[in-house]
C-alpha cells in the first residue's frame, strides 16, 4: 500500500548455502528507504519479504536481490537521501 515509486538501488547476492540474514537500513535525516528481498530476479512478483527498517529471513541457496527503495509521501515528495545498508548473517 505504500508509495515506493522513488529511486531504488538493487544489490545482488549469490548464496552457496542456506543462510539466515539480518538486513537493516539506517536512513538519517529526512530520507525514508525501505527494504525488499527478491528471489531469482529483481521483479515485483519475486518479492519474498519487505520491511520498513529491517528484515530477518532465511535464504535458500541461489540468487537474491536486496532492493533499497525510496518512499514517496502523501504530497508526492520522494524521501530519497543517504542511507547505510547493514547485512549480517545469523
Amino acid at each position: 500500500d505504500a508509495d515506493e515509486s522513488g529511486p531504488e538501488i538493487v544489490y545482488q547476492l549469490d548464496l552457496a548455502h542456506e543462510t539466515r540474514l539480518s538486513i537493516a537500513v539506517i536512513d538519517p535525516g529526512n530520507s525514508d528507504i525501505d527494504i525488499h528481498l527478491l528471489r531469482d530476479r529483481p521483479a515485483a512478483d519475486h518479492c519474498e519479504v519487505r520491511g520498513h527498517r529491517q528484515i530477518e529471513h532465511t535464504l535458500d541457496p541461489g540468487r537474491w536481490f536486496i532492493v533499497a527503495d525510496t518512499y514517496v509521501n502523501d504530497s508526492g515528495t520522494e524521501q530519497s537521501g543517504d542511507y547505510l545498508l547493514v547485512i549480517t548473517d545469523r
